[in-house]
């Protein structure tokens, strides 16, 4: 019976890796939805929460996505779970903390959306974790979350390589460099995804789709439903 059990969950958390990448890969590509929503069915598993009523900006994850579960660091050495915001809508992106590029234009365009919500979408967890841990170190993501004038808006999650090798596979996002070190030709997966409150993901930007204004209006459409139900 457990090793049953066992397999049954191995074969749930396949199932939503796989579909997780395929949304990434529709949000990439522009692709619509709803023929993974019927990829995302046929694997089974547990019930769905409906995605269909709000009117998002950005591009939809299909229905059901569970956000991938992780327990690193900050840039101040304390404690990060994704477990520890349930209940909040959270904005989730992947980074590396160099001072000029595609991380920089990220925060700058996530800055943006959250001063156009109410107090400035200080209740709004903004968590960005590294994609090259062998450059970004507790001293360079200080810097670079003080730079982009984030102190106390975003904490930057810092792990080892062997830490964070699975949560991106669970994401679907390729790092900035390999396990030998070696930088990736096309770079890392540059998304700013929005979870909702009870943990599944909702919207998904490609770096080069996102603007501070469809940002806030999708955050403002998940922060005005209580239980993010649909």
């Amino acid at each position: 019976m457990r090793t049953h059990l066992a397999t049954a969950r191995q074969r749930g958390t396949r199932n939503v890796t796989l579909a997780i990448r395929l949304g990434m890969l529709a949000l990439a590509l522009g692709v619509g939805v709803g023929l993974l929503a019927h990829f995302v069915g046929a694997s089974g598993g547990t019930p769905r929460p409906s995605n269909p009523a709000p009117q998002f900006a950005g591009p939809v994850f299909p229905a059901g996505l569970r956000a991938g579960s992780f327990s690193l660091t900050d840039q101040n050495g304390r404690r990060v779970t994704l477990a520890g915001y349930r209940g909040r809508v959270i904005v989730l992106s992947f980074m590396d903390s160099r001072p000029s590029g595609t991380s920089s234009l990220m925060v700058t365009q996530i800055r943006g959306a959250l001063n156009e919500l109410p107090d400035g979408g200080r209740g709004v967890p903004v968590l960005a974790i590294t994609v090259d841990p062998a450059h970004d170190t507790r001293a360079s993501a200080q810097a670079f979350v003080a730079r982009e004038q984030m102190t106390g808006r975003m904490r930057f999650v810092l792990g080892q390589f062997g830490q964070l090798r699975p949560i991106w596979k669970r994401y679907a996002i390729q790092p900035e460099v390999d396990a030998a070190g070696r930088r990736y030709r096309d770079g890392y997966s540059a998304f700013v995804m929005l979870i909702d409150r009870r943990g599944f993901l909702r919207v998904g930007f490609p770096a080069t789709q996102l603007v501070p204004e469809e940002l806030a209006h999708d955050l403002g459409l998940l922060l005005s439903r209580r239980h993010n139900a649909t």
